[in-house]
């Protein structure tokens, strides 16, 4: 008996010691996502000891083994593993992956063969939903069309089964392709409420907001990286984004982190190469590019990734050069094409990037990129064309004939200007293209809808601009400033081989608005004033950092504010020709803090000194105004309130609130005071939005006084570029006064913020006549004729008069159009007897 017990003691001992040593499939799974690659590895080892030979098994080794970057073992192991399973689609999938990684082209391909084979021979009911995604995944690099693989398989599947994970990771992925970013959110988002810890979800959601917030973006990759530190497509997705903030070590930190875990890693690699490119170290470039394709050595996408990156920082023709190297490897590789199109666009080779772009959409009607482009093509070609030695300038035809030749003129200007200023020479044409719609400036310039920010970009000898007609819609802004802001990105781009970093290059382009004109650029408001305060300045050693992070539109027009704050520092302290030197070591691949050393100081005392002078500008910013503004409880008491007001009767608040009691009750005459103390206390307003200068003209326009009605609105105007309001008003003062070089000034400002309208020309041809300026009158009733006024029989009388003397046969034909419009017109008719009748059929 007592050996009995001992007997059914030793067995039970044995059955807890083999429970506690079991290896259950989920927690190797779990290591898996966790990324503990090494350890799955083990464990599955020791389940296989133990009899655990499923395909589940050999899914996750197969996989671990990649991501170790074990491509040999993965493609030598597959015959006791993968290969076992001859009807598990995705473990065919797998087998296809192994043998890319391994460079085996013509096998990949047999595997993809073998699915669609096996996938034809069942009916689509046979396939479990994870086998359907793999269906869909094989027809798509088959040539599938996208829609009918996103309908019949992937949303198949989840309608099968709500939580295949796989279905929602795949169409996700799908639409990030096709470059569908908000169905691509949509996707990760439904398989995220199912699975909020899958970290694929949760990186595919950081790549749909890469493009349009990247705060959003790096949220989601920090979660991603909380549950897999070792993912390798997160790490490059971060690394990719700290390569466009110009963060280039830690980009290569990154890197190297992922080679930790995968030394061969081809898109570390390719990060490295892009890094050499970058720094202008093309020797090693070439060896780094060439360790990245050592396991793929036809793969195109090291060579792609690396020249979309270079394109990024405006390196279109290094881009480029890449991009045909992709294509050689894989000519049918789309992304490639698709990139090296824009690329070629950009460039200047338009036929060939017409002719790409066409291709493509052949090929791929889904491809948004190429059929965005090729529409675009038929809409430019319907421009007008303005050429001369140094420019081709393609507008709208009726915005060509009206301001066409303002375009050219100012561009010349700001050549000879800027050209001189900087030293740079060059024989090359500049491409200006000027859109009336914003989708087809969005396409032109990126590619895709979009980009409604934007008012102009310049990628070297292309500059692309929004015109008046589709800026009106979003708000308003003054088109000259914006062409010399953009031509100024010819410059500087040009001088430094496109090699200089974003802020430089806007930090130059808005400080040369200034020279130009002191109403144009960025000025120091309340706005920046308190980002300032806040300490929220980005060192000069980071600005780039500052376009990247930027978390509203504010923020973002600081970030041009504080560059070109620096430019103003460098060359009020070092002169302009260290801001030239600058250029010049970038375009020698020098890194931009090495290069600001080299001609000023070290970059440490660059920070240090910028933010003193940053600090001092702030603080002489309304400098006598009471900063104060009252809290919250003395706000809910009204004799509080009103007790803090009395003693802070120069804070903004109060200012801003006595004059809002004050126009409610009509009280123009007492608001007049409050006004010019407002002003006294803040000279330098600018805003639109609560601007004593604006309130005061209005009340003195109230109390019937012109006079000072006027002098006030010239000193809104004095301090504003797109104030068409203002001069509106200020046209309609000088007609009411006679005052005729007032109103041409007026004209003239309005119709440079938007010359699309019919009155500023009229108001133009008028003061123009009665200062017997006629050239400059028959061309601003010309434009008139152009936008249907509300009275052509005038404007064809008035150019009938101006051009009597000048050429009669066209001031006849204009008098009869008067009349055409207007047959009982007399003055038209008087005018009319005084040529002498004509023969013939004229």
């Amino acid at each position: 008996m007592k050996c009995q017990l001992t007997q059914l003691f030793f067995l039970f001992w044995l059955f807890l010691s083999r429970v506690d040593a079991e290896v259950v499939l989920e927690d190797v799974q779990q290591l898996f996502l966790s990324g503990e690659y090494e350890t799955c590895l083990t464990q599955i080892q020791k389940a296989r000891g133990d009899g655990g030979t499923g395909v589940e098994w050999d899914l996750i080794k197969g996989h671990s083994q990649l991501a170790l970057g074990q491509y040999k073992p993965a493609l030598e192991e597959m015959g006791t593993g993968l290969r076992r399973h001859s009807f598990s689609l995705r473990s065919i999938w797998l087998t296809h992956e192994i043998y890319i990684h391994n460079g085996d082209v013509e096998q990949a391909r047999a595997q993809l063969d073998r699915i669609y084979r096996l996938g034809g021979n069942f009916h689509i009911n046979f396939w479990n939903p994870p086998d359907l995604v793999i269906l869909g995944r094989t027809l798509l690099k088959l040539g599938a069309e996208p829609r009918m693989v996103l309908e019949n398989f992937y949303d198949e599947a989840i309608k099968s089964d709500p939580n295949c994970i796989d279905a929602y990771i795949a169409s996700g992925e799908l639409a990030l392709l096709k470059e569908d970013f908000g169905l691509a959110k949509t996707q990760f988002e439904k398989g995220l409420k199912r699975f909020p810890e899958e970290p694929a979800l949760m990186l595919g959601m950081a790549r749909a907001y890469f493009h349009e917030d990247r705060n959003r973006m790096l949220a989601f990759l920090q979660q991603t990286l909380a549950v897999n530190p070792r993912l390798a497509p997160a790490r490059i997705l971060l690394a990719e984004h700290l390569v466009d903030a110009e963060q280039f070590a830690a980009a290569a930190q990154e890197a190297d982190t992922i080679l930790d875990t995968n030394p061969r890693n081809e898109h570390a690699w390719a990060c490295f190469a892009l890094l050499a490119e970058l720094r202008h170290d093309t020797a090693s470039a070439k060896e780094l590019r060439k360790i990245a394709l050592a396991n793929r050595p036809k793969g195109p996408r090291v060579d792609y990734f690396i020249g979309r990156k270079l394109s990024q920082k405006y390196l279109f023709k290094e881009g480029s050069g890449y991009q045909r190297k992709a294509l050689e490897m894989d000519p049918e590789f789309l992304p490639a094409k698709v990139q090296l199109s824009q690329d070629l666009l950009r460039l200047g080779k338009e036929n060939e990037g017409w002719k790409l772009a066409r291709e493509v959409n052949e090929v791929d009607a889904y491809n948004v990129t190429a059929f965005n482009l090729t529409n675009l093509e038929e809409n430019i070609a319907k421009f007008a064309i303005i050429e001369n030695e140094h420019f081709v300038i393609r507008m709208e035809k009726k915005e060509a004939e009206i301001y066409g030749t303002e375009v050219e003129e100012l561009l010349m200007e700001a050549r000879s200007v800027l050209n001189t200023k900087y030293g740079l020479i060059s024989k090359a044409r500049t491409v200006v293209e000027i859109f009336p719609e914003q989708e087809d400036f969005a396409v032109r310039t990126f590619g895709m809808p979009g980009g409604a920010g934007y008012l102009g970009v310049c990628f070297g000898s292309l500059i692309t601009a929004n015109s008046p007609a589709s800026i009106a819609v979003g708000g308003r802004h003054n088109w000259k400033a914006i062409l010399w802001h953009e031509y100024c990105h010819v410059v500087t781009l040009s001088l430094t081989g496109n090699r200089i970093p974003r802020w430089l290059s806007e930090g130059i382009s808005v400080h040369e608005e200034m020279k130009r004109n002191p109403a144009w650029g960025q000025h120091m408001d309340r706005r920046y004033q308190e980002i300032i305060k806040r300490g929220e300045l980005t060192p000069v050693s980071q600005l780039t950092a500052a376009f990247m992070k930027a978390p509203n539109p504010v923020y973002m027009m600081f970030a041009y504010y504080e560059s070109a704050l620096v430019v103003n520092f460098i060359e009020e302290r070092y002169g302009l020709s260290s801001i030239k030197n600058i250029l010049t070591d970038l375009g020698a691949g020098v890194n931009i803090n090495q290069a600001i050393e080299n001609h000023t100081a070290h970059m440490e005392k660059i920070d240090s000194e910028f933010q003193k002078y940053a600090e001092k500008l702030a603080g002489q910013y309304a400098e006598k105004m009471d900063p104060e503004t009252p809290g919250l409880e003395i706000m809910k008491d009204n004799e509080a309130l009103s007790n803090w007001m009395n003693d802070h009767p120069d804070s903004l608040f109060t200012l801003s609130k006595n004059v809002t009691q004050l126009f409610k009750d009509n009280s123009w005459a007492e608001a007049l005071p409050i006004l010019e103390r407002w002003i006294e206390l803040n000279p330098d307003q600018r805003d639109a939005k609560e601007n004593a200068y604006i309130l005061l003209a209005e009340a003195y326009r109230k109390l019937n006084d012109p006079t000072n009605e006027l002098a006030t609105l010239q000193r809104v105007a004095k301090r504003s570029s797109d104030a068409v309001d203002i001069y509106n008003r200020m046209m309609e003062l000088g007609i009411q006064k006679k005052d005729w070089p007032l109103v041409e000034r007026s004209a003239r400002s309005f119709l440079e913020v938007n010359p699309l309208v019919p009155d500023p020309h009229k108001n133009l041809g008028r003061s123009c006549e009665k200062q017997n300026k006629t050239l400059d009158a028959i061309k601003a009733y010309q434009n008139l004729l152009e936008l249907d006024p509300t009275d052509p029989a005038d404007v064809h009388f008035r150019l009938g008069r101006l051009l009597k003397n000048k050429d009669p046969k066209a001031a006849r034909k204009q008098i009869l159009q008067a009349l055409e419009e207007a047959p009982r017109f007399r003055a038209a008719h008087k005018l009319l007897l005084e040529f002498p009748e004509k023969n013939g059929n004229e």
